[in-house]
């Protein structure tokens, strides 16, 4: 399979892919705040929200440092945008992209997760589910309907052969 494959014409209304996820992880950060401070939650073990949680912070930290960055310059090197509002110029398999279909939702997910517990907000960690759901629906699944529209069975083969998230 090559890095890319050949762009089929579509109109230019379809270039829109969906709501930017990171509005998504912007609002569930505001909500988890909230509730924080409406009604906070302390973690299960507080011993362990201190050392041992800033060593899982920063793994997670490294972890979407490893997978994000690369996936954005894997799409730049293909001339694409990472951008809802813009056309796909390209599908992207190198890199990250051959272990995750989403590795930059991947990487904000353990973004995410990792802002939870150095910031103490246990709220976020209960919505994460929420957050990664409304992905899969409202994000993705409608980005999966326009890369299949857009490049067909070579699309088809991918997520065949790769997951949408690990």
């Amino acid at each position: 399979m090559s890095t890319t494959a050949p762009i089929t014409p579509m109109p230019e209304a379809a270039a829109t892919r969906g709501f930017p996820a990171p509005l998504v992880f912007l609002l569930a950060f505001i909500v988890a705040a909230v509730l924080q401070r409406a009604v906070p939650l302390k973690p299960a073990l507080p011993g362990v929200w201190g050392m041992v949680g800033l060593t899982i912070a920063i793994l997670l930290l490294v972890a979407a440092a490893g997978i994000g960055p690369p996936a954005l310059m894997v799409m730049r090197k293909a001339h694409t945008s990472p951008s809802p509002y813009r056309p796909v110029n390209a599908l992207v398999i190198e890199g990250p992209f051959k272990f995750s279909r989403n590795p930059m939702y991947l990487s904000m997910v353990l973004m995410f997760a990792a802002a939870a517990i150095l910031f103490g907000i246990v709220w976020m960690l209960v919505l994460l589910p929420l957050v990664i759901l409304v992905l899969n629906v409202v994000v993705i699944g409608r980005e999966e309907r326009y890369m299949e529209a857009k490049f067909g069975q070579a699309y088809r083969d991918y997520r065949g052969q790769v997951r949408r998230w690990l």
